[in-house]
Parts: structure tokens; sequence; C-alpha cells
């Protein structure tokens, strides 16, 4: 189960690492300063809320992988596939 978790979460940060070097690449001074802190604020926002916590074993682990997966396609279609004009 973990495998197949590891691999769509790699596919939606793909997705989405790409789509955020797009916007960066068109995107110049203050905005793209503000681009840059948004997108550090919600990794740091990720990371905190999806840290694994060792005492809760392999559930928690597994718990841990959901959550970033949902995170990330969370936010890929919120921030980016509107402005891609792409489907999740």
């Amino acid at each position: 189960m973990r495998d197949c978790i590891d691999i769509e979460y790699r596919f939606q940060d793909r997705r989405l690492n790409e789509a955020y070097q797009a916007r960066l690449e068109h995107s110049a001074g203050e905005d793209r300063t503000r681009l840059r802190e948004a997108q550090r604020k919600w990794i740091a926002r990720r990371d905190e809320r999806c840290a694994f916590d060792a005492e809760s074993g392999q559930a928690g682990a597994l718990d841990a992988y959901v959550c970033r997966l949902d995170m990330t396609h969370k936010y890929f279609t919120t921030r980016h596939a509107r402005n891609a004009g792409q489907r999740s």
C-alpha cells in the first residue's frame, strides 16, 4: 500500500513543482517574492501537519504519507490547476 501511495505522491509532487516553476518563470518582482513565500509557508505547514510520530507505528507512518499526498493534491488543484487550465 505504501508503494502505491509513494507513486501517487511523486506524481502529484512533480505536477505541483512543474506548475510552480511555470508560474515562477512568468512572475517578477513582488509577485515572484509572494509566490515563493506562499510556497515556503505551505511546505512548512504541510510538513508540520503531516509529521510522522514514531510512537504511532506503521499506521502512523501510513497516515503521514496519505496526509502529504492529500495536501499536495489539494494544493495543486486549488492554487495551480486553475491557473494552468488543468484538471486534477
